[in-house]
């Protein structure tokens, strides 16, 4: 059985068995997503199939920040943007878990994703690092990327605003929602046409895949399975969202 949910040109992807982010205005969803993980684990909470068993930063990442966008805007900032594209794109390879543990020391090498600061960096400050991934083509992709999303930020007024106008409809995510994570696929027409985009740019380690992972995690693309307790909530924010917009 598939349910499709607003506008929806593509397949959504897989449960990438790589998922991510951080929404700080969530906070009641991310207080009843605590009390799921300490008093009640994920046995009598239904979520998507790539959380079995995943550790308790994993699910509280799941429940309050993968598939999201701000309820109060179309737009997460860009600064939050540029992290989960670092974030995925260090995860190449590796499991996400790994990267979701070490996300506060990325956030501490690269100044909490202030591009400005990023820019003004070189790989002197990779030397001796500690607590993140050590692929030196990884940890300077993000300074070289840094410089590629500035130019989008000229050019397009906000990465936000980039990323969406790759979409068929602007600031309305693709949802869809299966049964099984087999269903979904790995890529998507708007992530394999932001990948030769940002290829072009001169970014690294945005493939295709990558891209509808950094899709996913960023709310562009909602991806919740049918039986997930968030399908359907994540249908309401949607709604939230569109309700406060109309009222601006």
């Amino acid at each position: 059985m598939m349910l499709l949910t607003q506008s929806m040109f593509i397949h959504a992807n897989p449960f990438r068995l790589t998922c991510r982010i951080l929404v700080p205005h969530l906070s009641s969803i991310k207080k009843q997503s605590l009390r799921m993980t300490s008093t009640n684990p994920e046995k009598s909470i239904k979520r998507c199939a790539w959380v079995t068993n995943a550790s308790p930063n994993e699910i509280l990442y799941h429940d309050t920040e993968w598939c999201r966008l701000p309820i109060d805007s179309k737009h997460h900032s860009d600064s939050y943007l540029f992290e989960l594209l670092t974030l995925e794109g260090a995860q190449a390879g590796l499991s996400w878990s790994t990267v979701l543990s070490k996300r506060e020391n990325y956030r501490k090498l690269y100044h909490s994703f202030d591009l400005d600061k990023i820019l003004l960096m070189n790989e002197d400050a990779f030397i001796d690092i500690q607590g993140v991934i050590r692929h030196k083509g990884k940890l300077m992709s993000v300074l070289g990327n840094a410089k590629v999303v500035k130019e989008i930020q000229h050019e397009f007024g906000s990465f936000s605003e980039y990323i969406w106008s790759f979409f068929k409809i602007p600031y309305t995510p693709i949802v869809t929602r299966f049964n099984d994570l087999k269903q979904y696929p790995t890529t998507s027409n708007e992530s394999i046409l932001l990948s030769k985009d940002l290829k072009k740019r001169g970014a690294k380690f945005v493939g295709p895949t990558i891209m509808y992972a950094f899709l996913q995690a960023t709310g562009f693309v909602d991806d919740h399975q049918i039986d997930c307790f968030l399908a359907q909530s994540n249908t309401d924010h949607d709604v939230k969202r569109e309700s406060k917009k109309r009222k601006v």
